[in-house]
């Protein structure tokens, strides 16, 4: 090698240099966030909503409950809505980047660079399936790891300020990631730390500060930080018997890869930190049960299995020193066949370069090139528009009002800039996962701040093979049939919202698709006995008949709360799933919700039109638990309850 070059490669900043380099590389080489117009689906219309909410300076906890905080909008760039957007390029880029120069820092301990770079980019490529906001917790992980085991470790005070600046700001992005690096970040700051008390107070003090300032800077009000805390344990909580987890047999090998991963990983982890002092081995096994415990929970509750093989994969990096070439070769192998097993992607799409540097390339001209921005904000704008076809009548019903959208297409207030955005917290129905969110909407309709007017959309659902397990019987002809998400019966929704959209708005417009209702000055009476039925799950219940005009009728169904021995399977793994069959059609029932009121009759003075019509009152109703119907023969009561339509 000419001793010009030797001198250059050594000196300092060549080693901070070359992996920069090189990390920039393969991120453009990797990029993993592809290029797509607008899509108008239930994930982008709640990903758009976060920026939307950054940009207007909605209050979290208050105008808007979720498990994004305020800079949750960071972790979706596209597609391009705006300056958020921009932002969220650059937080993402930034993730990346100090992820795949790490991961090639930690490569080149066991590999010649060339091939230490060609392994990090091989891993990089399946960065498609890892979102910013895991990437970031993946990140964290690596460098906890480095700090337990002193190959990176700031020095003095630095750490603890660091690392509660970190935990600090970290839940408001996605709160349960934020969490997560929180739990990391304290962990390893008092593994490594000798006067642990004092390093316990600098770091809750930083936390403490972080937390508060962020929240302010981010426009938020301080006494809202507590409401918003509790509105992410709600819906966190609420999440596990809500959502299905509807296995389909030829998937089940997923779970044996993750098995044989994670266990591989925590053994690596364990040679790894052995032989260290017995503080930072604490420290790393500590650390482990953090990370598992939130990949358990992400695989089991969320299913997102591909996120957790992919931290795993990820993980095997910072051990390649203990566990030699060969063996870090293997496990990378092994943990990326599992990963591209589970996420069903050809395999030419993980070859795709040019794809990814057309998108990098195009995302970040549309975000940092003057003009091409409101150009690329634009064309989402009426991207979305051809979507969602809104009609001339139905645009003239909204325009000049404040709008809440239901269940869900909540992208269409950006659509549609006229319409005027006043969401109810729980701003898509499927995520009122217990009473306290079901009631928190409910107050927001009863209040002066409740929305001039509801925008509410139909989909017919999809016949699928697991649409036609879920309904337990053949699809007939021309059918149309109310579900919303994971199965639900539409009208069971947040049933004491949806009792209140029924009392006080009036139809003023529908089409096949689209219902715009306007806030009236009638409402509704407060509940009156009219029978109740004691039956175990799984018994057919008759819906009692009421003659009265203007009348409601609902269903309390109590005996549906879970047991000591249920919550802590539900902490664990998954709640149990509840199932309702309506006059003979099954759907999936949040049981948490259940006792708020379930709508089984609606006068026809309050009813909707065509495909928004309640319809004929409910006749008969069972519930039962799990598919096969033969889950459980708990005792359950039936409240039924006559409401009165009152009006003027």
């Amino acid at each position: 090698m000419p001793a010009r070059i030797s001198n250059i490669m050594a000196r300092p900043w060549f080693g901070t240099a070359l992996p920069l380099a090189v990390g920039a590389l393969i991120t453009l080489l990797a990029w993993p966030i592809t290029l797509r117009p607008a899509i108008a689906t239930l994930d982008e219309s709640w990903q758009i909503a976060l920026h939307l909410a950054a940009a207007r300076q909605l209050q979290h906890g208050v105008d808007m409950v979720f498990t994004y905080g305020p800079l949750g909008f960071l972790g979706f760039p596209i597609p391009y809505v705006g300056v958020t957007s921009t932002l969220a390029l650059i937080a993402a880029g930034v993730v990346y980047l100090a992820l795949i120069t790490t991961l090639f820092i930690e490569a080149r301990r066991v590999l010649p660079s060339w091939s230490a770079g060609l392994v990090t980019l091989l891993v990089a490529r399946a960065f498609v399936l890892l979102p910013p906001f895991e990437a970031f917790q993946a990140l964290i992980l690596i460098w906890s790891i480095e700090i337990l085991g002193g190959t990176a470790r700031p020095r003095g005070a630095i750490l603890p300020i660091v690392a509660g600046a970190v935990a600090g700001l970290a839940i408001f992005g996605k709160a349960n990631i934020g969490a997560g690096v929180a739990a990391m970040a304290l962990v390893t700051t008092f593994a490594v730390t000798s006067d642990r008390r004092r390093s316990a107070v600098v770091f809750g003090l930083t936390m403490l500060v972080a937390t508060i300032a962020g929240w302010v800077i981010l426009g938020q009000e301080v006494a809202n930080l507590p409401t918003f805390a509790r509105g992410v344990a709600e819906i966190v909580s609420g999440y596990n018997g809500a959502m299905g987890a509807d296995l389909m047999p030829k998937r089940a090998w997923v779970y044996t890869a993750l098995v044989g991963s994670g266990l591989f990983a925590a053994s690596a982890l364990w040679l790894h930190g052995r032989r260290w002092p017995r503080q930072q081995a604490a420290g790393l096994a500590l650390l482990v049960l953090v990370i598992g415990f939130a990949l358990w929970k992400t695989a089991l509750v969320r299913e997102h299995t591909t996120f957790v093989l992919a931290t795993l994969m990820i993980a095997i990096f910072p051990l390649a020193s203990t566990l030699g070439r060969s063996i870090f070769l293997m496990g990378i192998l092994g943990v990326g066949m599992a990963l591209a097993g589970a996420s069903a992607i050809e395999p030419r799409m993980y070859l795709d370069v040019p794809t990814s540097v057309r998108s990098l390339t195009l995302e970040a001209a549309d975000a940092l090139v003057p003009g091409r921005s409101d150009r690329a904000a634009a064309q989402t704008r009426e991207r979305l528009r051809s979507r969602y076809a809104l009609e001339p009548a139905t645009l003239e019903a909204l325009r000049g009002h404040t709008v809440q959208v239901d269940p869900d297409l909540t992208s269409v207030v950006f659509a549609y800039p006229e319409v005027g955005w006043a969401p109810l917290p729980s701003f898509q129905a499927y995520s009122t996962y217990t009473p306290v969110l079901d009631r928190q909407d409910a107050d927001r309709l009863r209040s002066d701040r409740g929305p001039e007017r509801i925008l509410r959309s139909f989909r017919p659902a999809t016949p699928t093979d697991l649409f036609r397990t879920w309904i337990d019987r053949p699809l007939r002809a021309d059918e149309v049939l109310p579900f919303t998400v994971d199965g639900r019966f539409r009208w069971f929704e947040q049933p004491e919202t949806t009792l209140e959209m029924f009392c006080r708005y009036r139809e003023v417009s529908a089409t096949d698709r689209w219902e715009v209702l306007a806030r009236s000055d009638r409402s509704c009476g407060p509940p009156e006995a009219l029978a109740t039925v004691n039956a175990r799950a799984g018994d057919t219940v008759t819906v009692p008949t009421e003659v009265r005009p203007d009348r409601f009728v609902i269903l309390k169904v109590h005996g549906l709360e879970p047991s000591i021995l249920g919550r802590i399977r539900a902490a664990l793994l998954k709640a149990y799933d509840w199932w309702v069959r309506v006059d003979g059609t099954r759907y999936r029932l949040v049981a948490a919700t259940a006792a708020d009121g379930l709508l089984v009759a609606v006068p026809p003075a309050a009813d909707g039109t065509g495909r928004f019509a309640f319809g004929p009152p409910i006749r008969t109703i069972s519930i039962t638990r799990d598919l096969d119907d033969r889950g459980s023969t708990a005792p359950l009561t039936f409240e039924f309850l006559s409401v009165p339509l009152a009006t003027p």
